[in-house]
């Protein structure tokens, strides 16, 4: 039996030593309650009566122990407690098993409390950070949803999403920066800062039944997310067009809004800095109104660019193609044309039979007013016979084309 003397004993609550006497009730049992994982530390909380407190870690696949004993420590109640845990041994869920029990040989408990070890950047949770499947599941999440993630363990699978270490999770920034680490540009570590504030538009107008998105920033864009509403459902699969070649486009549909995700998950793979059209969505009849709800977009290293979405529908004057002149022409005539911005542009002219047969301009123009002057001759300086012709100017979101007369 146990004494009736007070029974002495110093606990690890700021060094102060605690007096237990005999309780002569043996049923109070010690309870842990308040339960937590954070980082490599257990947060738990001893009630209704004191105990000592031992923790014991198992592997939850193999039940195998992982370590040692966490603690074997004499404890107050109504006092909240902590100790570390060496995760460095774990790579997937554990079980934490509380045993509290009184030392008088009262009631005892046990508690379990299943965790698992934030690695972050591991986002399928196997164990390994930074890999192809959590760029794929991560990917999976930005155009379908939060119904990617697992039920159990989705909180985990959230923080771990915060690969920037912004503090931030779930966003195409993080994102992006995890198809750096999978490629090999990078590792699960601080990012690069940016040299200069990133910064981006984007723009739509419809060329026929087809929505040109186009995109203009002043650094390389590593990522694009997009949400789509249109009122009737009416929508095709989106195609990259022009600049974002060597990017990846994938989308998804419920129905009411189309998800697209524009990244890259080869080595380099960017939309460099500039202006120009970088998505085509095939429409149908549904022109009207359809708008951007959501857009984010990140560098190639991750860092989130600021985008200015304030109009959706065409944000600027394209191209304009003048009449040449003089028409009809005999030795020579000029082409005049005006560009919004400076991009990519052809001017090409054709016969009656649409055959090809010159191209006067084909490379990066500045925005502004151009004038090209042609000889009349084809590709190859020979003289063309008099006639009809045609002249197109192809730029990044326009298709314009003239009628001209050679008389010899």
């Amino acid at each position: 039996m146990w004494p009736l003397e007070p029974y002495y004993a110093t606990v690890n609550n700021e060094g102060t030593r605690t007096i237990y006497l005999h309780d002569p009730d043996l049923s109070v049992m010690p309870t842990i309650t308040n339960i937590a994982f954070a980082g490599e530390v257990l947060n738990y909380r001893v009630e209704n009566s004191w105990a000592y407190v031992r923790c014991f870690v198992y592997d939850e696949g193999s039940g195998d122990l992982i370590g040692r004993p966490v603690w074997d420590r004499l404890r107050t109640a109504d006092h909240n407690y902590t100790a570390v845990v060496d995760t460095s041994v774990m790579s997937g869920p554990a079980i934490a098993r509380f045993y509290a029990w009184r030392p008088d040989g009262g009631a005892s408990d046990v508690t379990e409390f299943r965790f698992r070890v934030l690695k972050r950047g591991d986002i399928n949770l196997n164990g390994i950070a930074g890999d192809v499947g959590d760029a794929v599941l991560f990917g999976r999440h930005l155009i379908m949803g939060g119904k990617v993630w697992d039920p159990v363990d989705s909180s985990v699978q959230i923080a771990a999403t915060d690969v920037n270490a912004d503090s931030i999770t779930r966003t195409l920034a993080d994102h992006v920066y995890l198809v750096r680490v999978v490629t090999g540009d990078a590792s699960i570590a601080p990012k690069p800062s940016p040299l200069e504030l990133p910064t981006g538009a984007l723009r739509s107008h419809f060329r026929g039944d087809t929505l040109l998105v186009g995109w203009a920033s002043n650094t390389s864009v590593g990522g694009l997310l997009l949400h789509l509403d249109r009122p009737d459902g009416c929508c095709g699969t989106p195609v990259l067009v022009d600049r974002a070649v060597g990017m990846t486009v994938t989308s998804h549909d419920d129905g009411r809004r189309l998800r697209i995700l524009i990244s890259g998950m080869a080595r380099g793979a960017q939309i460099p800095a500039g202006d120009g059209a970088i998505l085509a969505i095939p429409m149908g009849s549904s022109r009207g109104g359809i708008s951007l709800p959501m857009v984010e977009a990140a560098d190639y290293w991750g860092n989130p660019i600021a985008v200015d979405t304030a109009v959706r529908a065409p944000v600027r004057e394209g191209a304009k193609l003048s009449q040449n002149t003089p028409n009809p022409f005999n030795s020579s005539t000029t082409i005049c044309f005006t560009l919004p911005t400076e991009g990519h542009v052809i001017l090409t002219i054709y016969n009656v039979l649409g055959q090809q047969v010159a191209t006067p301009v084909d490379g990066i123009l500045s925005g502004g007013n151009h004038q090209v002057t042609w000889a009349g001759a084809d590709s190859h300086g020979r003289p063309l016979a008099s006639g009809v012709y045609f002249y197109t100017l192809h730029t990044a979101d326009n298709d314009l084309r003239r009628k001209m007369v050679v008389l010899k």
